[in-house]
């Protein structure tokens, strides 16, 4: 039972956690922020260097 509760949690991390990078390259920003960006593939960013 023990093993069900902790797969279930470890699912849900995973799952926000992806929706969370998922949303933030639909709008358009860097998975990482802008200090891991190169430039030219993240368009947010390259005013902000």
């Amino acid at each position: 039972m023990a093993d069900v509760i902790i797969t279930g949690a470890l699912a849900v991390i995973v799952f926000l956690i992806v929706r969370g990078m998922v949303r933030r390259r639909g709008r358009g920003d860097c998975p990482g922020g802008c200090s891991g960006c190169s430039g030219s593939g993240c368009p947010g960013c390259g005013g902000r260097k």
